[in-house]
């Protein structure tokens, strides 16, 4: 099987900026369907994913890949090399492989100008290692005849790659993003600014964390007044009191005495009052635990009473026989 050579379109037209270095992101594939030479293929995410994995082996081996001018592997058309490979998301909202490509002298870097890139993927490529790979880019070639359309454009960076590959954000690009401006100053003062807005941050978010790791249940001030209870709310609440206080008194779990004691201390306006408020009391939980008191004959009754009394009761009673006496002497007068 012959390797596939993908090329790109649009000549482009981008002045690098003097001075900064030849290192340029570059996309160099997207995915979608496409035809050469009456071949057709399809590029999918995987296989974006695929040639990005593949790229960072050959880093870890020490494999470079070249940037010559047009698909070849003569060594004097060699104008540069890929630094960096990643998959993300082009300008039309399709996922792409983004190189970093860096220009071997100022004479190659002008090709930025007018050419485009076109990656080549034979079916495998064994390394000096004796590892084998299956369908890698093994270069990338500066070339006018495209296949794949719409790639973006070179755009200048000033950052370096880690060895696996990533995408760095240049000085002058992260100083913006972090609302610094760049105007007239060199590489040095912009890292200088952001290490500096670095520092603010990391000490506005260790501000944070200890604002975050202090205890809740924080003592209040003693001075701290109790929010107004409506008096309505209060005098409801003493009814409701009394009501639970009387009802233990008629069951026979606690005397009057003891009633007349929790009335005092329970009922009057200052207790109920923080009851109300913020400052719960114990009111409930008091009430709950004499509950649990065994009902026992009381000496004294509350509340109004019947006495109810039979036939020989009632002949006994002074009271009845002190009756029948003055109609006995009424009716003899007559």
């Amino acid at each position: 099987m012959l390797g596939i050579a993908y090329f790109a379109t649009d000549l482009m037209k981008f002045e690098a900026a003097e001075g900064k270095p030849r290192r340029y992101r570059k996309e160099l594939v997207h995915v979608g369907k496409f035809e050469k030479d009456g071949q057709g293929f399809e590029i999918d995410t995987s296989m974006l994913h695929h040639w990005a994995s593949t790229f960072s082996a050959f880093l870890q081996e020490g494999i470079r890949v070249p940037l010559p001018l047009g698909h070849t592997e003569n060594p004097e058309a060699r104008r540069g090399s890929v630094e960096g490979m990643e998959v993300g998301v082009n300008s039309k909202g399709l996922d792409a492989l983004f190189g970093i490509v860096e220009f071997a002298d100022e004479q190659a870097e002008r090709l930025a100008k007018t050419a485009d890139v076109s990656i080549y993927v034979p079916p495998s490529f064994k390394s000096g290692t004796g590892r084998l790979y299956h369908r890698p880019i093994t270069h990338v070639a500066l070339t006018d005849y495209p296949v794949v359309p719409g790639l973006g454009k070179f755009e200048a960076i000033c950052a370096s790659l880690t060895t696996q590959g990533a995408l760095s954000m240049s000085m002058s690009t992260l100083a913006e993003k972090l609302g610094i401006s760049v105007a007239d100053k060199d590489e040095a003062q912009l890292e200088a600014e952001v290490g500096s807005k670095f520092a603010d941050l990391q000490r506005q978010i260790t501000d944070l964390q200890a604002q975050l790791e202090a205890p809740d249940d924080e003592e209040e001030s003693d001075n701290e007044e109790e929010p107004p209870v409506a008096a309505g709310f209060v005098n409801m609440a003493r009814e409701l009191r009394i009501a639970k206080i009387d009802k233990l008194v008629t069951e026979g779990r606690i005397t009057t005495a003891v009633a007349t004691s929790l009335k005092t201390t329970y009922c009057g306006d200052k207790s109920l009052a923080l009851s109300l408020g913020k400052t719960p009391d114990n009111f409930d939980d008091v009430i709950k635990a004499l509950a649990q008191n065994e009902p026992v004959p009381l000496k004294e009754k509350t509340g109004g009473q019947t006495l109810v009394l039979s036939r020989e009761q009632a002949d006994q009673s002074p009271l009845i026989r002190n009756a029948k006496a003055r109609a006995e002497r009424a009716k003899g007068r007559r």
